[in-house]
């Protein structure tokens, strides 16, 4: 039996072991209003993710959760601190694991989902995968401010200075009287 939910919506809590067992499939939209943490790198408040998740129970019997997770908002360019758009496109391979313990347990092709309980948080799954995406330092691939803007503004010199010690050295240099 397959589950679907609501082109329109994803749900926020999920028994998503149960959901593997039943091969659901997650297909909507959520606001990236709800993502607390993407709202705090994102230029503006509004805006949709597209998710597209698939659940079930792979050959070695860990609960895995796969597909795919688009979105575009904006986010501050780290040269000119203007508004940067970017595009996400993240795919999901997760297993659901009770704790870091199972965790250790996963093959390196599966990326852990810490679900304690029964119910885990899909916007939380979802809003890591975003963030993971997202580049460490975002700014345009042209040239948003001038290099000159990058050099400390003070030109080298090399001017002659004098000495203040040059007359001890010219007395050091005379013959004792």
């Amino acid at each position: 039996m397959t589950q679907h939910t609501s082109r329109s919506s994803v749900p926020r809590f999920i028994d998503a072991r149960k959901f593997a067992q039943q091969q659901g499939k997650i297909q909507g939209q959520l606001d990236l209003s709800s993502l607390p943490r993407i709202l705090e790198v994102a230029q503006e408040k509004a805006g949709v993710v597209e998710v597209n998740l698939d659940f079930k129970i792979d050959d070695h019997g860990h609960s895995v959760v796969t597909g795919t997770i688009d979105t575009n908002f904006s986010v501050v360019c780290q040269r000119c601190l203007g508004p940067l758009p970017v595009s996400v496109s993240s795919d999901v391979n997760v297993a659901v694991t009770r704790d870091q313990a199972d965790a250790k347990l996963l093959p390196r092709s599966l990326d852990p989902w810490i679900v304690e309980g029964e119910s885990g948080d899909l916007h939380e799954l979802i809003e890591e995968e975003i963030l993971l995406e997202l580049p460490m330092a975002p700014f345009h691939d042209y040239e948003c401010v001038p290099d000159a803007m990058f050099s400390s503004g003070e030109e080298k010199q090399e001017t002659k200075t004098t000495n203040p010690f040059s007359v001890l050295e010219q007395l050091k240099g005379s013959p004792k009287q």
